[in-house]
């Protein structure tokens, strides 16, 4: 019966307005997770290591009442313009060095399941806090001991004390969400009118 709903949620979440199942969003958020992994850099392999972080951070694959988010929260996340992905510490101080009060970098953090919050501060100072995934309780974020439902949330509290305030753009994930190239592997190529006239 739980795997019958679990279905009906997976359709319901997936499907457009005229009753068709919405394959470019679940072709987006498995692209969102292969890039991840690095299945292209690991000649088409999984790697453990990869695999354990990145569940670290999003999973479980299905929450409490059965329902498949962690593909959703993949692509949620990758598609902050502001959010760096693998970026080091050394290289967010160097990133937001000469930025003005208030601007952010949100990143994984060098801890498995954690993300790091990178801001300059009144004293023009950059500094760090760390975050965590929490899976277990209706997969929510924490912040000292603060229960967030997504990272958009902790981030607007954050701001509602305007402690940061723009987000330093990143391009990293970019490439990902780009409309302008095309889905399905082909390649739109609008400069060239291959009709003989």
């Amino acid at each position: 019966a739980q795997s019958r709903r679990v279905a009906e949620i997976f359709k319901m979440r997936y499907m457009d307005e005229s009753g068709f199942l919405d394959e470019d969003d679940i072709d987006l958020e498995i692209k969102c997770l292969y890039h991840l992994l690095q299945v292209d850099q690991n000649r088409g392999k999984v790697i453990s290591k990869k695999w354990g972080d990145v569940l670290r951070w999003f999973g479980p694959i299905k929450d409490n009442n059965g329902y498949p988010g962690f593909l959703g929260r993949i692509k949620r996340v990758l598609k902050l313009p502001y959010f760096h992905g693998p970026l080091s510490e050394k290289s967010a101080l160097h990133s937001l060095r000469n930025e003005r009060v208030g601007s952010f970098l949100l990143r994984f953090s060098g801890k498995p399941g954690a993300f790091s919050l990178s801001y300059v501060t009144p004293e023009e100072r950059v500094a760090h806090r760390r975050f965590y995934f929490c899976p277990n309780d209706n997969a929510f974020f924490k912040f000292n001991h603060q229960k967030f439902y997504s990272i958009q949330a902790l981030l607007g509290a954050f701001q509602k004390q305007n402690i940061i305030i723009d987000g330093k753009e990143s391009s990293v994930y970019r490439c990902l969400f780009d409309s302008s190239k095309s889905g399905n592997n082909y390649i739109v190529d609008e400069d060239h009118d291959f009709m003989e006239e």
